[in-house]
């Protein structure tokens, strides 16, 4: 028989909001998203875990999700296996995820990548990028192009996946 015990109960509740909430550089209680048409990502580029430099501007014509994560996040972890799930359904239809880690310990994202089996581009952050994509002050943020290249959306916090799934379905199917 299961005995109530007050203490566990109210760290499960805890843990539960933080997970849903997000994580701050700060904390933020829901997702919200903001549209912006205007920003190119031609100039993007971040640096890959393998040292090589990735640039964006080879993405143009691919709906495109800049997701912005951190390995001590529970948030972040909790959104991975749906960007797994999303990827593999739309990969072969002109859709890209490449995760930007914000983690100042680089070390640990290798074990991260291992840990969730990403199997899209992992970055590393780079602030020259912050006059297009704005500053990233919660986490998950993800940053949504469209094939245009444009900046179509920017959502802070978790979605559900079949918002996700309109939302790509919608930018897949447009020419902007």
């Amino acid at each position: 028989m299961f005995k109530y015990n007050k203490g566990i109960s109210i760290l499960a509740v805890v843990f539960t909001v933080v997970l849903l909430s997000g994580c701050k550089i700060g904390n933020k209680p829901k997702a919200t998203i903001q549209s912006n048409s205007k920003s190119q990502i031609d100039s993007l580029s971040f640096r890959l875990l393998d040292g090589k430099t990735l640039s964006l501007s080879k993405d143009k014509g691919k709906v495109v999700i800049l997701n912005y994560f951190a390995t001590w996040c529970p948030a972040c972890k909790a959104e991975m296996p749906e960007l797994k799930e999303l990827y593999r359904s739309y990969k072969s239809r002109g859709f890209d995820i490449i995760s930007i880690s914000t983690d100042r310990q680089i070390g640990n994202i290798p074990a991260f990548v291992k840990r969730f089996d990403i199997p899209f581009k992992v970055a590393l952050e780079n602030p020259v990028n912050r006059h297009i994509v704005g500053n990233i002050e919660y986490l998950p943020t993800n940053i949504v192009i469209n094939r245009n290249g444009n900046i179509y959306k920017r959502i802070v916090g978790i979605i559900p996946q079949a918002e996700w799934r309109a939302l790509i379905e919608k930018l897949l199917r447009s020419n902007g």
